[in-house]
């Protein structure tokens, strides 16, 4: 059996696992997709589904992606939960493809490790994507197709790609910034025409009264309430920088959380804020030298992204096992890099022990691993922004250090 086919039986299987799998979990208890399928069905209707309901967290993105699920919502909820979850795992393939084509011609040229591991070690995250339904991999294969599209010149269906994404969810919006930085103007453009496109896109079903109204909605509920409140996703399953400031130095606001480490100190909620915005400002820090940088070669516009993705998680509000499938990508560059020609032998072991490290920290405190409560209380240490630093930092320094031009094909 040749490697085409052993990866579309893989892939068939995992398709047919995933879907019983999200069966099961979709039948008992509340998930994200259920979110999606039940705001869908408010919005059409004329309810707020930006509001809490008994069964469900509130909806908290723009109105396109349940404008884009409402065709499965005239299905019955399970076949809609079978539905999108086939449509996860085409993402994930082309998640796949498109890392493993930054840097070799086609899949059958890709070393194995490259092609299998990132997708292994990250296989916890993509996981409970698929059986919950959430929306990053379809999100993430959206933007990498527009970095693809950005390297091989297509800059206008670039734009577009990533302007819908930033409607689809606002996490890729740290891209805006990118563009300016490294002179994508023309992408820039387009991004921002597409961006006021897709917030409009709805209108043709909702009208521009209802549309109007769940824009204020969105604004005026959970997303206002995340830019004011500081212990909103302090909980021990979000891993962002400001979230670990929070349990280890806030007054807890009468908010117990048996499995939070206790604070060193009792700091105000503004207090808490300025030291989230002095680290972001860190965390920006090597974008200088990266927007003074004019090449768009494939070797090192897929570090960049590689960076950008680390900076994103570092930086948000929210970082949380979802968000962490794109790290699949991360290792892919990661072990690609291994391969570039610029790359001395010594550096590819550094780069080898870094994978393996970060790898370890992130699913260590895995509950099949250490089981529920002890898991809780690792998360309570924020091992993943401990890890998230650690590729920050080889980022950075590989970006400032090597020119990783791009190699002619093996």
């Amino acid at each position: 059996m040749n490697r085409t086919r052993l990866v579309v039986a893989l892939f068939l299987l995992f398709c047919a696992f995933h879907c019983l799998r999200a069966h099961q979990v979709n039948s008992q208890q509340p998930t994200d997709f259920r979110i999606f399928y039940e705001a869908s069905l408010d919005a059409s209707t004329g309810q707020n589904p930006y509001r809490v309901t008994s069964s469900h967290l509130p909806y908290i993105y723009p109105p396109l992606l349940i404008w884009l699920v409402r065709p499965l919502a005239y299905l019955p909820f399970l076949l809609a939960v079978q539905v999108w979850t086939l449509l996860i795992c085409v993402a994930w393939i082309a998640v796949t493809w498109l890392s493993v084509r930054f840097f070799w011609p086609s899949i059958q040229h890709a070393p194995l490790n490259v092609l299998v591991l990132p997708s292994l070690l990250c296989y916890r995250f993509i996981l409970r994507v698929n059986l919950h339904g959430q929306v990053d991999l379809i999100l993430w294969a959206v933007v990498l197709g527009c970095v693809y599209l950005l390297v091989v010149g297509r800059r206008p269906l670039a734009g577009v790609l990533l302007g819908f994404s930033i409607v689809l969810k606002p996490l890729p919006a740290l891209f805006l910034p990118y563009l300016l930085a490294k002179r994508e103007w023309r992408t820039f453009a387009w991004t921002v025409i597409a961006i006021l496109f897709f917030l409009a896109l709805p209108l043709t079903t909702y009208g521009p009264t209802r549309l109007v109204e769940l824009l204020g909605q969105w604004t005026g509920g959970r997303i206002g309430q995340d830019l004011t409140d500081v212990s909103l996703e302090a909980m021990t399953s979000n891993q962002s920088v400001q979230a670990m400031l929070y349990r280890f130095l806030a007054t807890r606001d009468g908010i117990t959380e048996s499995f939070w480490p206790a604070p060193i100190a009792g700091l105000s909620r503004d207090s808490i804020n300025t030291l989230y915005l002095v680290a972001c400002g860190i965390f920006l820090l090597p974008w200088i030298y990266v927007g003074r940088s004019p090449e768009t070669n494939r070797w090192r516009l897929a570090s960049e992204v590689a960076l950008l993705i680390v900076t994103t998680h570092l930086i948000s509000r929210r970082t949380t096992e979802y968000h962490l499938v794109t790290l699949a990508y991360v290792y892919c560059v990661t072990l690609s890099l291994r391969y570039h020609p610029d790359v001395s032998p010594n550096r590819r072991s550094q780069l080898a022990w870094l994978v393996a490290v970060v790898a370890l920290i992130q699913n260590g405190y895995s509950p099949m691993f250490v089981g529920m409560d002890r898991s809780e209380w690792l998360q309570g240490y924020s091992p993943v922004v401990l890890s998230l630093v650690l590729l920050w930092s080889a980022y950075s320094l590989v970006l400032q250090r090597l020119r990783l031009d791009d190699p002619p094909h093996r």
